[in-house]
């Protein structure tokens, strides 16, 4: 945040009583002529709930002897922000405040917000509900009694300000002015049609205020303090002044002739969110492969480097990109690595992996991975130090890179699932869709990785006819469905689970790549409710009643973003939506009401606009990679949470797009990508040939590492480990070749070649 927006921000001062954490705010500058409310918020670690007020400490705010009438359930009132100091209409000074709290016991987060007057973003009202007016009255309280009413009043007298008087009016704050001022406007509708009535509305009362005697000892004191002195009794008998102050107030808000406070609270939020989190030091120890009891080796023209994240299950993920290996000993049992200013609460997963590349060429035209470990979800307290088991391995991505099949799940006798070796593809034989048993649309797959401590699935949607499963009605017809299948070779049926009735048409799922048992969703098409899948060892789709949000559009392409939001897009409209997820799933009607998707983008070619969007992915970063289709902007692009467009493509032109120039007329089917930065791109030309070509997020070019031809998939999904899983234009049958109750597609397993 800069002064451009109103805020300058840097980093506040913390020290350490004991076990005591006390942070002074004296990060923050106010450069804009409007006062701010400051409140507090505090977030539960491993639940990341807000923390009732009433239940901190007493001394959690230092100075403050007892609870505020103006605090929140959740919210703490902790005072008020002065407007910046200003030399001929310029600013001189910022504004500035500096309270002093101690971190509660069992906070993992601290939410400093600063309210006020801002319309930013604001179509109507001031604010958008209930809520975000307690937090934003103090502010506009006092912006509008200082910077409207006084500002007028002064003028209307023909005198002009003394240089006390912000001075006077803070010392007049602490003493709980501003906390009378809002009891004044306690009547005023914060969320009328235009702002400018809120405004006069509020310019009358406190004009009022002023005119009038024993209504608050403080304003009393207010009036005698900051007015001249030889205009106290000329105010007092000047009642019409109430007039002079309201017209001109409005004439000033219809024509923005108090220039500076009405231009500055047009581009300025109506509320400031900035987090706080406790970090420390951890140390991540390696240990050797347990197979082959030694850590991977490289050669003397080799380099070897890692990539290290930790990601959280409520919070964003941090990733330490192309950092060199420490010298491993010829006999090293255990490889220590110190992570900086990790961030303390909830649960973490921690992922390593470690490459290598010849030391001739340019980085990323033939890195490989060739070692890599991960903790699942751990308790991230202060006894956390992960001890991860390297798996070695020797797969690389170069310019001879060719998938190969490895297995494809199968229907034992009794209707179990198998993964059965198999090294020829399912062939491409586009689904009928017929009103008779058969597959119809395919949908999309997902992947939970497989870690020592949890299961690894994979799920999958798809719309079929099924003989023995209707829709959730009672008729039958082509339905969409749900499934997942354990990703171990010798135990694909342990976990499997199926909807247990045919949705509507546009189901999709998608699962954490954290090992989380419960943050685990598919969308359901009738009301667009995002449900919750339970994986764990008894996985279910029986999540109706309950959901995470809802989204405003159907979606192409659905996905869960490791800093807890959900993403979507959707084709037709050419949208982005994205929406953070609740610690849980709640009831409908809380949901609809209180979490629904945010809409981003909208149809067109420049950057942070799309054009029929066929496909998504996160990365391991938390980069958003939209791919869009060929007969429109034929490109992937790069966006944030916000659906800003992101310099991800650092060998590019314009580094928020790579351009698919390799494949100008294909039907794009999906896009997916591994933690190394390695885009996979599904496409199929119209004669039906399937292909499906590798790309570096950092090359220079447009041209493909590699193309492996015949990929007859649909929906394709990477681990860690770049074994790809896809999705089968193959029904399963049973061994005589009859379909099961339940029409679904088969899944393969496909990977590299060993070198």
């Amino acid at each position: 945040m800069t002064a451009d927006t109103g805020l300058a921000v840097g980093m506040p001062t913390v020290t350490n009583e004991g076990a005591t954490v006390k942070v002074t705010l004296d990060n923050v500058n106010n450069w804009f002529l409007r006062w701010l409310g400051v409140w507090l918020q505090f977030r539960q670690a491993g639940t990341n709930d807000l923390i009732p007020i009433a239940s901190l400490p007493a001394d959690t705010l230092e100075g403050r002897t007892g609870p505020s009438r103006m605090d929140r359930p959740f919210a703490m009132f902790v005072g008020m922000m002065p407007p910046a100091s200003v030399l001929a209409g310029i600013p001189i000074d910022p504004g500035s405040f500096a309270p002093t709290i101690k971190i509660p016991p069992g906070a993992a987060s601290t939410e400093v917000l600063y309210g006020g007057l801002g319309l930013s973003g604001m179509k109507s009202g001031l604010v958008r509900d209930a809520d975000m007016a307690a937090l934003v009255k103090p502010g506009v309280a006092m912006t509008v009694l200082v910077n409207y009413v006084l500002v007028e009043l002064f003028m209307a007298l023909g005198a002009t300000p003394m240089p006390e008087t912000i001075s006077a009016i803070v010392e007049l704050v602490a003493e709980g002015l501003a906390i009378v001022i809002v009891d004044l406007i306690a009547e005023v509708d914060f969320n009328k049609a235009s702002p400018g009535e809120v405004v006069q509305a509020i310019v009358t009362e406190l004009a009022l205020m002023i005119v009038t005697k024993g209504v608050d000892d403080l304003i009393d004191k207010f009036i005698e303090k900051v007015l001249p002195t030889a205009l106290t009794q000329e105010i007092l008998d000047a009642t019409p002044v109430v007039g002079v102050i309201a017209r001109a107030v409005a004439d000033g808000l219809d024509m923005l002739e108090i220039a500076e406070t009405t231009v500055e609270i047009a581009v300025s939020p109506p509320v400031y969110d900035f987090s706080m989190v406790l970090t420390r030091n951890v140390t991540v120890t390696l240990l050797p492969d347990s197979t082959t009891k030694a850590f991977p080796v490289k050669e003397s023209n080799q380099i070897f480097y890692y990539k290290l994240s930790y990601q959280f299950d409520k919070g964003p993920s941090h990733v330490l990109t192309a950092v060199d290996l420490p010298p491993i000993g010829k006999d090293a049992q255990s490889l220590p690595i110190t992570l900086d200013g990790l961030p303390l609460g909830g649960n973490v997963n921690v992922t390593i992996t470690i490459y290598v590349r010849d030391a001739s060429v340019p980085a990323g035209a033939n890195d490989w991975c060739v070692a890599q470990a991960s903790s699942g979800l751990l308790p991230n307290d202060a006894s956390l130090a992960p001890a991860l088991t390297l798996a070695n391995n020797r797969i690389p991505i170069n310019a001879t890179t060719a998938y190969l099949h490895r297995s494809r799940t199968t229907l034992a006798a009794d209707g179990s699932h198998r993964w059965q070796n198999d090294s020829n593809p399912p062939p491409y034989i586009p689904p009928p869709g017929d009103q008779q048993p058969g597959l119809g649309a395919l949908r999309n797959i997902t992947l939970r990785e497989m870690t020592v401590r949890n299961a690894g699935y994979v799920g999958y949607s798809w719309q079929a006819f099924s003989s023995g499963v209707p829709g959730c009605g009672t008729d039958q017809g082509q339905y969409d469905y749900l499934a997942n299948v354990n990703t171990d070779p010798a135990n694909a049926q342990q976990g499997y689970a199926s909807s247990p009735c045919g949705l509507q048409s546009g189901a999709q799922l998608s699962y954490s790549l954290l090992s989380d048992d419960n943050l685990n969703l598919y969308l359901d098409p009738a009301q667009l409710y995002l449900r919750p899948i339970q994986l764990g060892s008894s996985p279910s789709f029986a999540g109706t009643g309950l959901a995470f949000g809802q989204l405003n559009v159907e979606s192409s392409a659905l996905l869960l973003h490791p800093a807890g939001h959900v993403v979507s897009i959707n084709q037709e409209h050419h949208l982005l939506e994205t929406l953070r997820l609740p610690g849980k799933a709640l009831d409908e009607a809380t949901a609809a009401r209180t979490y629904r998707a945010r809409v981003h983008a909208g149809r067109g070619s420049r950057p942070g606009l799309m054009n029929k969007p066929v496909a998504a992915v996160v990365s391991g970063d938390g980069v958003i990679l939209v791919l869009e289709a060929s007969d429109t902007n034929n490109r992937i692009q790069a966006f944030d949470l916000g659906g800003n467009p992101v310099s991800y493509f650092k060998g590019q032109t314009t580094p928020s797009f790579f351009y698919l120039k390799a494949t100008p007329n294909a039907i794009y089917l999906d896009i997916t990508v591994e933690f190394g930065g390695y885009i996979y791109v599904l496409s199929r030309d119209d004669a039906g040939v399937h292909r499906l070509d590798i790309y570096a997020s950092g090359q220079q070019g447009t041209d493909p590492i590699c193309t492996t031809f015949n990929f007859n998939a649909s929906a394709i999904a990477v681990d860690y480990y770049r074994t790809l899983y896809a999705l089968n234009y193959q029904a399963l049958t049973l061994p005589g070749g009859a379909l099961p109750a339940l029409t679904e597609p088969s899944i393969s397993r496909w990977s590299p070649p060993a070198p």
